[in-house]
């Protein structure tokens, strides 16, 4: 290693090396009027959310409501005759959202594993009945394009299962 030459530096000793240092001049700030150029707000600003003067109408008060006439209880009348009940117009068994269920469920479980495809075919069967209704229309084909995607990813998923077996 070669040899480095290091001056050696001088420190103060004794009582003068005990006393604070001098303090520093003071500053004296100032604050000066705008310049000519610079145009002065008509309205002070408010800040976000400062209260502004209050509200423009009083608040309402609870308005009275007539109250119902009283109505009599009506008593079992017996039917002369035969009865008709009426037909509900609403489908019971709506076969679009089974669809959509099964189809779903097995398009998830089909990212995951390949041995759940008949929730894939159970929902493209499903779909098929709701195509023919014409109310479920819509949900049958978001189905069938849902089941058929899970198909598809169930059958990938076999066949690389069958690969990697050696089948």
């Amino acid at each position: 290693m070669p040899d480095i030459a290091i001056d050696p530096v001088e420190l103060p000793v004794g009582p003068a090396a005990l006393e604070p240092p001098a303090p520093l001049p003071r500053i004296e700030a100032r604050v000066e009027p705008p310049s000519p150029d610079v145009v002065l707000p008509g309205v002070a600003a408010t800040l976000p959310g400062a209260h502004r003067g209050g509200f423009a109408t009083p608040p309402t008060a609870p308005v009275d409501l007539p109250l119902p006439e009283p109505v009599e209880p009506v008593g079992f009348v017996p039917a002369a005759g035969t009865v008709t009940l009426p037909v509900s117009t609403s489908a019971s068994w709506n076969p679009g959202s089974y669809a959509l269920l099964f189809s779903i469920c097995g398009l998830v479980a089909s990212l995951v594993v390949g041995w759940l495809f008949p929730l894939g075919i159970i929902g493209i069967v499903f779909a098929g009945i709701a195509l023919r209704r014409p109310g479920q229309r819509r949900r049958g084909a978001w189905a069938l394009a849902l089941g058929l995607m899970s198909l598809a990813y169930s059958a990938g998923w076999l066949v690389y299962a069958a690969v990697q077996g050696g089948l």
